[in-house]
């Protein structure tokens, strides 16, 4: 399954049975997530989705995203709490993509996040979303 985009290997897993579907979405077998879009609001629910049922143990996130609606916001859910990133990689098109990443950035709080690399157009949001990440309280 490793070759699949993650929607897609959920949807594997949940055709074969339910203990498939939900070893899938155990945080376990989810160290690391890369997902590429360049139509990021067909993917943005089923992104949260996995992240909130793999944040528990999620250490490598790289995203590179493209939305292609003009001011569409997507919020995170409340719960998602990134405690055990190492590794965070965004790469972002869109004034969108910086507000999402602002979101996704206010669920950061990982001591252990050592590797950040920002790909995007600075804004004063997104500058206070990365300080907030990335200072230790």
């Amino acid at each position: 399954l490793s070759f699949c985009k993650a929607a897609d290997a959920l949807g594997i897993c949940s055709r074969v049975c339910k203990s498939f579907q939900a070893a899938a979405l155990h945080s376990s077998a989810w160290p690391s997530l890369k997902l590429c879009s360049s139509t990021a609001e067909r993917v943005v629910d089923s992104l949260s989705y996995i992240l909130m049922s793999t944040c528990a143990n999620l250490q490598d996130l790289s995203l590179d995203l493209t939305f292609q609606q003009q001011g569409l916001s997507v919020a995170q859910p409340a719960e998602l709490v990134l405690r055990r990133l190492r590794k965070l990689e965004l790469k972002l098109s869109d004034p969108e993509g910086n507000t999402f990443a602002g979101d996704l950035l206010s669920c950061v709080e990982s001591p252990k996040l050592k590797d950040f690399k920002l790909l995007a157009v600075l804004t004063p949001q997104l500058l206070d979303a990365v300080r907030m990440a990335l200072l230790p309280a």
